[in-house]
Formats: C-alpha cells, structure tokens, sequence
C-alpha cells in the first residue's frame, strides 16, 4: 500500500492538502460499522452547541437533542404502529412538547416526566437558538470512533452520507446516524440505494461503472413477501414524495429494518428510508427480516456521490442531486448541507475509485478547521472541481465523493496524517467525528 501526501497552492498564499493513498486490490475491501460509543451522542451535542447555534443561530429556535433511554420507555403509551423505540419517544415529545412565553412547556405529565429524566441521565440537551419555537433532533446509536475500532487493520477511511442536521429529521423515524446509500459485498445488498445518486460499480467480471442507482433497481424481501416497485405496489422516497397518499398500507423501512407499519397511509416519507405501499394488503410481521436483492452481478458497491471521474473524464458539474435549502417549499432530503458550488465551495473532501489498471484509490483533502484554522499552514479544503484536480493528478481513472466535511478522515496502521476540521472553540484541539459505517481494507 502506497501513501503519499501532496500540497498544492491556491490564490493569497493559501493551500490545499491532500493524501492519496493507492492498494493493490479491491478483495481486501470491507464494509465495517465500529461499534457505538456514548461519546458520540454528547459530541453531536457539542456540534449543535458550539458550531451550529453560535454560528447560525438566529436560524434556529430551541434544539432538544436527546437519545433513547430503554428505563423511560414504560412511561411510553403502546404505539401498535412503530416499531422503533426512539421513533416512539419521538412522536411522544413532539406531540407533548412546545414553546410558550419564551419556556419549553408539555401538555402532559408523562411527557415531562419523561424529559426530565432523559434530562437527569444526560440524555437530552437544549441547544438553544434565537427563534421562539423548539424542534427535536433524536440521536441514535449507530455511531463510533474509527479510531478506537480499526487501528489494526491496514487502512480505514469514513465512507457513506448519514443523518446529521436538524433538516435531515423530517419524520419520526429519521434519527442521526442513519447511513444513506447503497452499499454491496460479493452480490448482497447491506444497504439499499436512494436519491438517485451516482454509485462506484465493481462488476463480477471485473469491469467498473459510475452510473445512478435506484430503489427501482432493487426488489425489497420483508420476511416470505417479495415488492418491486411497479409490479405489487409503489416505493415513496424522497425528494419526490414527501407524504404517502391515505388509503393502502405503509410499511415504513429505514436502513435494513421494518420501523413501522400504519393500515391506513399518509405518512411523511423519512429522510433515512423509504415507504412501501403494497397493491394489495398483506400481512407482515413486525419483527419480519428486510433484505434486499438486484444487483448479484456486482462484487462491490457503494452510493455517495458526486463522481469524480468516469473512464478517464472529469465530471465538471453535478451529476448527483442534492437538497438546495434556499430552494423556497423543496422538499428536504439528506444531506441537508452540502456545499453545493460546484467551483467555489470549498470542504474537508475524500474521493474514492480506481486507477486505469483498476487499483483502489484513496484521497483525503485536509479542510479548515472550524476554530484556529491557519491559512496558508494548514489546508483550506477543496471545491468540488479542486477536488477532480487532485483526483486527475493522483491518477484516478473512475472515482466518486464519500462523505467529507468534519467525518472526513483516513488512517493508516492506525495513524493519521492529515489534521481533522472538527475543532475544540477554545483550544483548537482536533476533535474525531463518530461515524456510523467505515470502508477497511484487511
């Protein structure tokens, strides 16, 4: 495995950093979830508190991140129809909890009771905005550290989109942490595709696309019961369907699980997953096993987007699509806040594909640090077509974007190389970001 890191300049004496990091084969590549660590949920916290809220937050009104706490849930009335145990907590706050003569105020007892606690055990914070009124943005448990989980393996590096903003959690079902995107190994789909967006390809008999994925694509199996979009029933996903129409079946999926199931329709369509609304009623089980199958032909996969580089050709514009939050009435779908100036947004980036002869490629571009940030010593991050410079010149034949931003990190044998841009406000102290799926190399 071949790692070397070069600087290019930029404009006023700025610039860029990058890491690229070149292995001998696809067949040692792995998908890997690092096990949860509670840090994750109070480093969240400290994200909306120290960055989110101070920056924007005339944006914003009251933040109440919490996560689930299985002592409270007997405070919880039955819901026969979700299935998720933090979506229920959830519903249970939003409809119980509001903003009054400039106080946070419940309209039941249980609910307060239940806040309180979470509150007690140090799992529930308020990040506090300017704007009179409070949403909630429920975290869930899927995250750790690369760090602590992969140090002894080769190579590890943060791979897929996940729910993180607070426009990311439109239904209850949405919680962060969630991973987005398609993701297979050896013919089996671990995650199914959605938005759309452009996916990295290894076929079985070696060749290498970048083409859109879709849930269309797939065939959903939820326990004997086989959909496929058009043939038994209709799949809802976001952006173009933010509610189910009433009338026929829900049976809400987010990642590979069955979260809920409502005899009657009209429900918002999650961020991290997707609705199914079969043609004709069947039965499932609540605690039936979701799998999914379409793409056997291919040996590996993964679903982030934007491409890189397709057959030797610089992408030089948005294939992928993404939310525009300035976009008056769009319906929202994750990530929320991607830069999205092709040329001029700049981001911690990491680029990921294959050189002619068909060798794995990695590239991880320092950003900015949120506090301290020296220009000119450290990196400024790249735009998009910055990022497709360093991609042609590393030698990148076809590639696509992972997640960047503040997860963007990659070790090697355990070691970084580059600086993170999660920062401490007061000591500037690089601080990792808790992921939910990682991409090792054995």
């Amino acid at each position: 495995m071949e790692s070397i890191i070069r600087t290019y300049p930029l404009e006023a004496g700025k610039i860029l950093r990058a890491q690229i990091v070149k292995a001998d084969s696809f067949d040692s590549l792995c998908f890997a979830r690092p096990s949860y660590d509670p840090a994750s949920f109070h480093q969240i916290v400290s994200l909306y508190q120290d960055h989110i809220i101070k920056k924007y937050g005339t944006f914003f009104g009251k933040i109440v991140l919490f996560s689930n706490d299985d002592r409270q849930r007997p405070l919880l009335p039955e819901d026969p129809e979700i299935y998720d145990p933090l979506a229920a907590l959830t519903k249970d706050l939003r409809e119980h909890v509001f903003y009054s003569h400039d106080q946070i105020c419940f309209d039941d007892t249980d609910s307060e009771k239940i806040f309180h606690a979470l509150q007690e055990e140090k799992q529930l914070f308020i990040a506090r905005g300017k704007r009179k009124k409070v949403s909630f943005v429920p975290v869930g448990k899927e995250c750790g550290y690369l760090s602590k989980n992969f140090s002894d393996v080769p190579l590890a590096v943060n791979s897929s989109f996940f729910l993180m903003d607070q426009w990311d959690h439109v239904s209850v079902f949405d919680h962060a942490g969630i991973p987005l995107g398609l993701m297979i190994e050896k013919g089996e789909i671990l995650n199914p595709p959605q938005f759309d967006r452009e996916a990295f390809l290894l076929k079985n008999d070696g060749s290498i696309l970048i083409r859109k994925v879709s849930l269309k694509d797939i065939k959903v199996r939820i326990g004997d019961t086989v959909f496929q979009n058009g043939k038994n029933c209709r799949f809802f996903e976001r952006p173009r369907y933010p509610k189910t129409p009433r009338g026929k079946k829900d049976i809400v999926i987010c990642a590979n699980k069955l979260v809920g199931i409502f005899p009657q329709g009209g429900n918002i369509v999650p961020s991290g997953g997707f609705i199914i609304q079969p043609d004709e009623d069947v039965r499932i089980d609540k605690d039936a096993a979701v799998s999914y199958s379409g793409f056997e032909d291919v040996r590996f996969g993964l679903q982030v987007g934007n491409s890189v580089m397709i057959n030797g050709i610089p992408t030089d514009r948005f294939v992928s699509s993404f939310y525009r939050f300035y976009v008056p009435f769009a319906v929202s779908y994750p990530p929320s806040l991607y830069p999205l100036n092709f040329r001029k947004d700049r981001a911690p980036r990491i680029l990921f594909g294959s050189d002619k002869e068909k060798h794995p490629i990695f590239i991880w571009i320092e950003g900015a640090g949120k506090f301290g940030h020296k220009a000119g010593e450290e990196s400024e991050g790249a735009s998009l077509s910055e990022s497709v410079m360093v991609a042609k010149d590393a030698g990148m034949y076809n590639g696509i974007h992972f997640d960047g931003g503040g997860s963007a990190q990659l070790l090697l044998h355990g070691e970084r190389s580059l600086r993170l841009s999660d920062r401490d406000p007061q000591s500037f102290a690089q601080i990792e970001r808790a992921i939910p799926m990682a991409l090792i190399c054995k």
